[in-house]
């Protein structure tokens, strides 16, 4: 196998006062002409929960993007059979978010972008209000 990516997603899932943590995608290309893989994620189906108004989080999960066909995307399975020019993607859960969107800070806000720990996009979806006055201000 060989290490495609390793970092950070941009899924939804998480926003609020704190932000949840942000989960890991990590890539994997099989260059062996066969290989197989079991998974077993929790919180597969049920994401976790947000606290006292914060956003909930997003699902663990696994998905073959077959180099010859389609997408398999799942959170349990036994022995899924990779070929060779398969990419292994495991994708872990964002945290769910505490507080209120409504209460994040304008700083955090802009150091959750220039850091790329969310989108500018995600960013005017879960904080309208305060995007719009870092947009009216000239600050983004």
């Amino acid at each position: 196998m060989l290490v495609e990516r390793y970092g950070f997603h941009h899924e939804e899932g998480g926003a609020g006062r704190h932000c949840g943590g942000r989960g890991v995608m990590l890539d994997y290309r099989i260059l062996s002409p066969k290989a197989w893989v079991s998974t077993f994620f929790g919180r597969g189906i049920t994401p976790p929960w947000g606290i006292d108004a914060g956003h909930e989080g997003s699902c663990n999960y696994a998905e073959v993007i077959r180099a010859q066909g389609p997408t398999e995307r799942f959170s349990r399975a036994n022995r899924v059979e990779l070929e060779k020019g398969d990419l292994l993607r495991l994708v872990t859960a964002n945290g769910g978010g505490w507080g209120p969107t409504k209460a994040r800070s304008l700083e955090a806000i802009q150091d959750d972008i220039k850091n790329d720990y969310i989108s500018a996009e995600q960013a005017r979806r879960y904080y309208p209000e305060q995007m719009s006055r870092i947009e009216l201000n000239g600050n983004f």
